[in-house]
């Protein structure tokens, strides 16, 4: 009985088991392979690889641009910055003109027109001797080619035109003008390259914030790229921030001058003596009643180009660095390119093609004739500043 029992269960051990394997083949039955059971595999699949790629690239893409823009943004906001405080120490010295007072000769009994006609002149001279935006303004001192062909009457000195002496400021201006030809061996197409940037600098430095404006740059705002020993105030992209006096061609891009000169005239001329000349106006002296010397500046106040209000420009030229603004690189041992301005902000150079100082696009600072001044940072746009 008990062995008849032993045969019976391991009868149904055998059979037990032998299900289990045929449950086994059954699920392997989709494979034509006999594949072992086996633990669980670490490795990844190639397609599994080439995702994890794939989204590595993504996000990588993702974050180096996010990181170029937060650059861009970083340099474009340091140099709105630099120009920021470039504009205030400016425009409070050049504020100051309004008030201060024209050292110059004027004979008892002088005609008032003729007397206001000599204070426009006068001032507009002290501004471009005192703040230079090109090398030639500072050459004026030194360079015979560069004077005027004629001069004023009384005791002056022979370098003005009406003023009575060359303020001492510009005589500093001279002495770095000679350091920078000392270093570059005279080469005047180096010490031009740079010349509007480097006459910012002198201006900002030796005439504003009473000798503490250095105090306001880090040592990152300033360099010299051109290597010719006169600094330039840098933007975020390393290149030279310039500037523009005058900048009667800025007027349309402006959102700080109108253009108007009715409504919105030259504050430094409050007699509007820079004025479209009236010829049957009685009270109107002619210029043939001037010194023959005076003449030619007495004209161009009274030439078709009447004064407005001018507030300088003071730019970068952005991320591309191509400003595409009339500084006019000028060739400062040709007296015809020497005194662009005649102390006329409001001259047209029909040297190339007519354009005023401070225009965009077709102009000598503008060989390609693309206007490339799109991205450019300045004073001029309230969100610039």
């Amino acid at each position: 009985m008990k062995l008849n029992a032993d045969c019976r269960m391991r009868s149904a051990e055998l059979i037990r088991i032998r299900n289990a394997e045929f449950g086994m083949r059954n699920l392997y039955t989709h494979s034509p392979f006999r594949t072992p059971h086996s633990a669980f595999r670490s490795g990844v699949t190639l397609i599994e690889l080439l995702i994890a790629v794939a989204i590595i690239a993504t996000l990588s893409a993702v974050f180096l641009g996010a990181s170029r823009s937060a650059m861009e943004s970083a340099r474009a906001a340091r140099t709105k910055t630099t120009i920021a405080k470039l504009h205030t120490l400016l425009m409070e010295q050049y504020a100051s003109y309004m008030t201060r007072q024209v050292d110059i000769d004027i004979p008892s009994g002088t005609d008032p027109q003729v007397r206001n006609d000599l204070l426009v002149i006068g001032r507009r001279e002290l501004m471009k001797y005192e703040m230079p935006d090109r090398w030639s303004d500072v050459d004026l001192l030194a360079n015979p080619l560069n004077k005027p062909t004629s001069t004023a009457q009384g005791s002056r000195d022979r370098s003005t035109v009406v003023l009575r002496n060359v303020p001492a400021v510009a005589r500093m201006y001279y002495r770095r003008f000679e350091k920078a030809l000392a270093t570059t061996n005279n080469d005047m197409g180096k010490v031009n390259q740079n010349g509007s940037a480097e006459c910012l600098y002198l201006t900002i430095m030796l005439l504003t914030g009473d000798g503490e404006a250095r105090t306001l740059f880090s040592p990152q705002d300033i360099g010299d790229t051109d290597e010719d020993g006169a600094p330039e105030f840098l933007d975020g992209w390393g290149n030279p921030i310039r500037w523009v006096r005058w900048p009667a061609g800025f007027a349309l891009k402006s959102s700080l001058m109108t253009g108007d000169t009715d409504s919105d005239h030259d504050p430094f001329d409050p007699f509007h003596r820079d004025s479209v000349d009236e010829p049957t106006n009685p009270k109107q002296p002619p210029v043939s009643s001037y010194p023959s010397q005076l003449q030619g500046f007495v004209s161009r106040l009274r030439d078709n180009n009447p004064a407005f209000r001018l507030v300088p420009l003071i730019f970068s030229s952005g991320p591309d660095g191509i400003g595409d603004v009339s500084t006019r690189t000028d060739n400062i041992t040709d007296p015809s390119t020497a005194d662009p301005y005649y102390l006329d902000p409001y001259t047209w150079d029909t040297t190339y093609n007519a354009y005023q100082f401070g225009s965009t696009g077709d102009n000598p600072d503008d060989p390609d004739g693309d206007d490339n001044s799109i991205d450019n940072i300045h004073n001029h746009v309230i969100d610039n500043r």
